[in-house]
């Protein structure tokens, strides 16, 4: 059985990995290691694929930044550059 939140997850995984022409995710946060990795992998499976993500900026850092949160959103941006440099 999931839970509301694994179901969520579940829904974007499928989308993300679905995707042919375009991601857009409009969220506050974007932490879920998985999901990022996910991003990431169909960028490498379609280069043409166009991602967009915007994140609120410094929302909820304090606590995001705490360890085994996540990190905040300027990390996950850095690590997204960090990652498509590497396997791009």
């Amino acid at each position: 059985m999931h839970t509301r939140r694994g179901l969520q997850r579940d829904f974007a995984l499928a989308g993300v990995e679905h995707a042919t022409k375009r991601i857009r995710i409009h969220t506050p946060n974007l932490n879920d290691d998985t999901l990022k990795d996910s991003i990431v992998r169909a960028l490498v499976r379609n280069r043409s694929l166009q991602v967009e993500i915007v994140l609120s900026k410094g929302f909820n850092d304090s606590a995001e930044n705490l360890p085994t949160l996540g990190g905040t959103n300027e990390q996950t941006v850095e690590w997204f550059y960090r990652a498509l440099e590497e396997r791009l």
